[in-house]
């Protein structure tokens, strides 16, 4: 069996702490309660834009490794039986622990997550999983140049054309979409093919990513001070936030991770990662417990303050991560991956079978 990218892993566990710095900062009432261009709104905000390519960086990640790997239904519903514990979970643990507040709509809510678009992002996942056998046809039918190409013309259209004229022309809503989600998609997919012409030592992707967020965190103070909006280079879909995300790819893509303690570490936090998103943004916790949870840290020293973001970034990363490890456990007594494999199966049998001789014919 070939092993997993452990650099590709590390970047997953430190998106995920970055998008829980996002949280913390914005849900969490921090970026509405520092003072504006004071020292603590500064750091506030380059803390914010520094992690604001997480997610972006989530989707690379998808399109990097699919490209190449097999595609299975059933890791979609292992995925969906994974979201669905915890909706239930937490909204149960609500019901219990405040008896009174829940609905029967918070119940209907959890069992259909992804109608209900209980998580903003495993909805528009949930439509890209079922696109990407087919975006992989397209892209094997792609020589390079055809393929840059491509991948140009998308960037072009959905990033930085809006970020110019401020106006979501095709409607992708600021990246809050799958469109924007297949736009990252081909991304990664691109960069594993074929990378970013030559290869250039680590120092070259760090300040890449330094002077990607260098520059949207300038412009915000700037504008900010001049009175103007400050937010136009603050989007998943502006160029500087998806130039970070890249640069962050190929440097976590390229290493080789050969000390013990930090393999322990990454193999034990990657697969939690993901549940660390779905337990703390949860709508019950996203509006009951994170909503102005956080505002309070504004009122340390100014070093403190930056400290205690990434602090509590860590503490509830941790936290989360070592309540999804039981999940994973209580997964593999009940042996889902098995059932999730017996179950593509069927749905092979039933469903695709019809279809096994339809070709798609290229040159």
């Amino acid at each position: 069996m070939k092993e997993r990218n452990l650099g590709i892993d590390f970047l997953r566990t430190l998106s995920m702490l970055m998008v829980l710095v996002l949280h913390i900062l914005g849900q969490g009432g921090i970026l509405e309660t520092v003072v504006p261009l004071s020292a603590k709104y500064n750091i506030a905000w380059l803390l914010e834009i520094a992690a604001y390519c997480a997610v972006n960086c989530y989707v690379l990640i998808t399109g990097y490794v699919s490209v190449k790997s097999t595609f299975r239904y059933s890791r979609i519903f292992i995925l969906w039986l994974q979201v669905l514990f915890y909706t239930l979970l937490i909204t149960i643990g609500f019901t219990i622990f405040k008896p009174g507040t829940i609905g029967t709509a918070a119940f209907i809510n959890a069992l259909l997550p992804v109608i209900k678009n209980q998580y903003w992002y495993f909805t528009s996942y949930f439509g890209l999983f079922f696109l990407i056998p087919f975006l992989n046809i397209l892209v094997r039918t792609l020589d390079k140049r055809s393929f840059k190409l491509l991948v140009i013309t998308l960037f072009t259209l959905f990033s930085i054309i809006p970020t110019i004229t401020s106006i979501d022309i095709f409607r992708i809503y600021g990246g809050y979409s799958l469109i924007w989600l297949v736009v990252l998609y081909f991304i990664g997919a691109y960069i594993k093919l074929y990378g970013l012409g030559k290869e250039r030592k680590r120092a070259f992707y760090i300040i890449w990513y330094f002077a990607s967020i260098g520059c949207v965190w300038l412009s915000k103070l700037i504008l900010t001070y001049w009175g103007y909006n400050g937010n136009v280079l603050i989007d998943y879909t502006s160029p500087f936030i998806v130039s970070s995300a890249v640069s962050l790819l190929v440097l976590f893509s390229g290493m080789n991770i050969t000390k013990r303690i930090p393999r322990i570490l990454i193999r034990f936090f990657a697969p939690a990662a993901f549940s660390v998103y779905l337990i703390h943004a949860h709508p019950l916790m996203w509006n009951r417990v994170m909503h102005l949870r956080f505002a309070g840290l504004v009122s340390f020293g100014t070093l403190a303050f930056a400290a205690s973001v990434l602090a509590v970034a860590a503490v509830v990363f941790i936290a989360c991560s070592l309540v999804d490890h039981l999940r994973i456990a209580l997964f593999k007594i009940l042996r889902v991956s098995s059932l999730a494999e017996k179950l593509e199966a069927k749905i092979q049998k039933t469903l695709l079978e019809p279809f096994a001789d339809i070709h798609i014919h290229h040159k």
